[in-house]
């Protein structure tokens, strides 16, 4: 039981690093995190998806600790976590979410509130 508590204290990831454009309407992260360091850790896996906590893509990244994602529509804001895995087959905890926000084309004025005036 103490390794499983040991093994779930991944450290959470602690860089995104937005990369240029792949495409129009393309874009690729590079996430890095700290190692585990359980003496059994063969692998990490990313999670990601457009909704936080909702993740709907993973990638076994094997035992890196940096990895890019790719084909990432930059009109969405998405969401990462990366999670240890070890020889036994169990996984930690998730670590941190990082938020990679959709860019704001230039030229766009994001307005976050008005008020209309009602005379002419």
């Amino acid at each position: 039981m103490a390794l499983r508590s040991r093994f779930a204290r991944l450290v959470g990831v602690v860089a995104l690093i937005l990369c240029g454009a792949v495409s129009a309407h393309a874009q690729s992260a590079t996430l890095a995190w700290d190692a585990n360091t359980e003496p059994n850790v063969t692998g990490y896996k990313i999670y990601y998806g457009t909704k936080s906590r909702t993740y709907t893509k993973s990638v076994n990244v094997g035992k890196v600790t940096t990895y890019t994602v790719s084909g990432l529509d930059q009109s969405l804001d998405y969401y990462f976590a990366v999670q240890a895995y070890n020889s036994a087959g169990l996984s930690s905890a998730f670590s941190s979410e990082v938020k990679l926000p959709a860019p704001v084309p230039p030229g766009t004025t994001v307005i976050s509130s008005f008020k209309a005036n009602a005379s002419y």
